[in-house]
């Protein structure tokens, strides 16, 4: 990209950390670097619009209590398993999952088990997620009571003001009034399948831009 003569770079990085080096070798020489849908941590980027993994796993995490409270007591031991991404970002899957259950702290939480996503190969009673896609939406509304409830992240949104900010920044030399931009998560949940229906038909909408 660099010999191609870019001056802004978007990254949506695989890990924070390890995707740094990149950010650091653009900006040496002199492109902008802006940082999409996950933290790179990185002084090089001028600029990011994420979906904060903690914030992710909280909006999922509220929903769960509202579940739990419905249905299990507050002096029995409830056993949860964990399906992490731990091998793609480790740093991300612990703020999700670290946002989850500080919802949920009036009860008693047994991990019974924390296995990475790629090697999910055991399926549980009642399952809370994060993200979310076709497939997700088609589990949530099936009769199998399986999928609760997930936080969709917003990447058109993310992607929009990504380009945009690059955009006016390289070219009007104009800087972004926000620097550090949140999306909101998207709860979804069985219990408005019309938000559901909503969600999706937006999602078409926007794959097909």
């Amino acid at each position: 990209m660099m010999e191609a003569g870019a001056k802004g770079i978007i990254i949506e990085c695989v890990n924070p950390d390890t995707s740094a080096a990149i950010a650091d070798a653009a900006k040496e020489k002199g492109a902008a670097v802006f940082a999409c849908a996950i933290t790179l941590n990185s002084d090089s980027v001028f600029a990011s619009g994420l979906n904060d993994c903690y914030d992710l796993g909280e909006s999922t995490g509220k929903y769960a209590k509202e579940y739990f409270d419905e249905n299990f007591s507050k002096n029995e031991t409830i056993n949860m398993a964990i399906i992490s991404y731990d091998e793609q970002d480790m740093t991300g899957s612990d703020a999700r999952i670290q946002g989850f259950p500080d919802q949920l702290s009036d009860y008693d939480i047994h991990i019974v088990g924390r296995q990475d996503g790629q090697v999910a190969d055991k399926a549980y009673t009642v399952v809370f997620a994060v993200d979310c896609s076709e497939q997700l939406v088609e589990i949530m509304k099936s009769d199998k009571n399986i999928l609760q409830g997930t936080t969709a992240q917003a990447p058109y949104t993310l992607g929009t003001y990504a380009v945009k900010t690059v955009y006016d920044y390289v070219v009007n030399g104009v800087e972004p009034a926000e620097k550090d931009f949140h999306a909101d998560c998207i709860q979804l949940t069985r219990k408005d399948l019309a938000k559901v229906d909503e969600w999706l038909a937006i999602w078409n909408e926007n794959a097909t831009k």
